[in-house]
Formats: structure tokens, C-alpha cells, sequence
């Protein structure tokens, strides 16, 4: 870093952007408890944070030591896993809806010749 105020800067950003991504996973879990699908995945997700910001500590502690700095990228990663796998889920769940849906428009046409 060019400066220690750039370096605090850049460490605020990312603490901010961490409390946006925690409270965005809770609304999530709430969300996929009242609905009670996608539970197993928002829990996930809700540990995967945590884990990320309690390795984020750690990080810091031993000034961005090599470890722990590698286990923080692969937490994540594994919350980008764990989050593009909801995604696809919800979105075939509802082509799933839109293809069933579809289908019963269908056999209720009658065609117009008949």
C-alpha cells in the first residue's frame, strides 16, 4: 500500500461491504425460514460469513500471515460456491413453475376446429 491511510481506507471498505454481506445472509435465512425451502443453503451461508469474519480477525492478528490469508480466500470462494448454487436452484425451481404452469394453459385450450 502507498500509505497507512489508504491500507485503513481500503480495510473500512471491506469491513462495510462484510456487515452489508452479513445482514444481506440473515435477511436470506429469514426469508428461507418463513418459506422453509433453501434452509441448508442459507445456513451455509450464514456459517461461511462467519467464518470469514472470524478469519478475518485472525488475519489481521498475524499481519496477513500466509495461512490464514489462504484459508480467508477459500472461505470465499466457497461462499461464491455455496451462493451461485441457491441461485441455480431458485432459478430452475421457477422455470420449473413457469414449464408446469404453461402446461396447464395448454390442455385447457381448446383448439379451433374441433
Amino acid at each position: 500500500m502507498p500509505s497507512e491511510f489508504e491500507a485503513l481506507f481500503w480495510l473500512v471498505v471491506h469491513i462495510s461491504v462484510t456487515a452489508a454481506v452479513f445482514a444481506s445472509v440473515v435477511w436470506l435465512l429469514t426469508v428461507a425460514m418463513r418459506f422453509g425451502q433453501y434452509r441448508a443453503g442459507a445456513f451455509g451461508l450464514l456459517w461461511l460469513v462467519i467464518y470469514q469474519i472470524i478469519l478475518g480477525f485472525v488475519t489481521l492478528q498475524t499481519k496477513l500471515s500466509v495461512i490464514s490469508d489462504t484459508l480467508h480466500f477459500a472461505g470465499a470462494n466457497a461462499m461464491v460456491g455455496v451462493a451461485g448454487y441457491l441461485v441455480a436452484q431458485v432459478l430452475l425451481d421457477l422455470s420449473a413453475v413457469r414449464i408446469e404452469a404453461r402446461e396447464k394453459t395448454r390442455r385447457k385450450m381448446v383448439p379451433a376446429h374441433s
